[in-house]
């Protein structure tokens, strides 16, 4: 019986660690901030830059650089954050205008990392 309380308050023990370290280490919305104008930028450059007509390549590439506090204010201004102590969900609207293609993105933010699981067109 002793081993059983053992175990068990050993096992209740490791939970409420794990849990502690879940929420110490919940990411910011700064944080979130950072990855999501990364990924956004890098999409952007990979996506719209490499097409762009004429040779304007590499002026896409200038206008991304020096535009990201731009870029991240703009995932700012378009993300709600879900904060559930141990976990954040973000939910990032990007849609700019009625002329462009409008997106959704749902992401977490778990132990100081983001995992996007959803990313959709609207």
């Amino acid at each position: 019986m002793k081993t059983w309380k053992f175990v068990a308050s050993a096992g209740i023990a490791a939970l409420a660690g794990l849990a502690g370290m879940l929420a110490l280490t919940n990411p910011s919305e700064v944080a979130y901030e950072h990855f999501a104008t990364r990924q956004l930028s890098t999409y952007a450059d990979n996506q719209l830059c490499t097409q762009a007509p004429f040779g304007l390549q590499s002026e896409c590439r200038r206008l991304l650089q020096q535009n990201q506090t731009q870029i991240q204010q703009l995932v700012a201004n378009k993300t709600t954050r879900i904060n559930l102590l141990l976990l954040s969900i973000y939910i990032t609207d990007l849609s700019i205008s009625s002329y462009l293609p409008a997106y959704e993105f749902k992401t977490i933010g778990i132990a100081g990392q983001f995992h996007v699981y959803q990313a959709e067109e609207k």
